[in-house]
């Protein structure tokens, strides 16, 4: 794995074998939601993105199941997705909004959003900073969003519930 992950600069999938064995667990959870819902990625995408999805979630301290909940409606997990109106990656972050966060967090171009393990880094930043900010996950999502959708937040939510029943988490 350690190797694997040297060779895809997989970050947080590097970490995986230090995180605890239910952290482990959850990655290969969060693998077989993306390869169920997330189309035609490769492996390495999918491995990345849920390493990423797991780390990031327990470092930022937003839940698993609301992180990659938001990945699956932003994208459907496609690292290389871009919005019409220039939102990027798996979490389709906007760079131009974001740009001095981001880079103050590692992130160092707007390209890098297209990485599957910092583009999950960049959006589960976001939603933290948002959901700590407002103390609700509503709110937190129409700030992300950057208006009230009510069909988005209804996504969300169902797709959470999909994943609370399928990951157990």
């Amino acid at each position: 794995l350690y190797d694997w992950g040297n060779r895809h600069h997989a970050r947080a999938l590097l970490r995986v074998p230090q995180m605890e064995p239910e952290d482990q667990r959850r990655v290969a959870l969060v693998v077989r939601y993306i390869r169920r819902y997330g189309g035609n990625l490769r492996s390495s995408e999918i491995w990345r993105q849920a390493g990423a999805f797991v780390h990031y979630s327990s470092k930022y301290g937003l839940p698993l199941d609301f992180a990659v909940a938001v990945g699956h409606v932003e994208s459907h997990f496609n690292p290389r997705a871009r919005s019409p109106y220039g939102a990027a990656g798996v979490m389709q972050v906007m760079w131009p909004i974001h740009s001095r966060l981001m880079k103050a967090n590692g992130i160092p171009r707007e390209e890098a959003l297209h990485d599957p393990d910092l583009g999950v880094a960049a959006g589960v930043l976001l939603l933290s900073r948002y959901l700590r900010a407002t103390g609700s996950e509503e709110e937190a999502l129409n700030r992300y969003l950057g208006a009230f959708v009510r069909a988005y937040i209804s996504r969300v939510r169902r797709y959470r519930k999909t994943l609370q029943s399928q990951l157990a988490l």
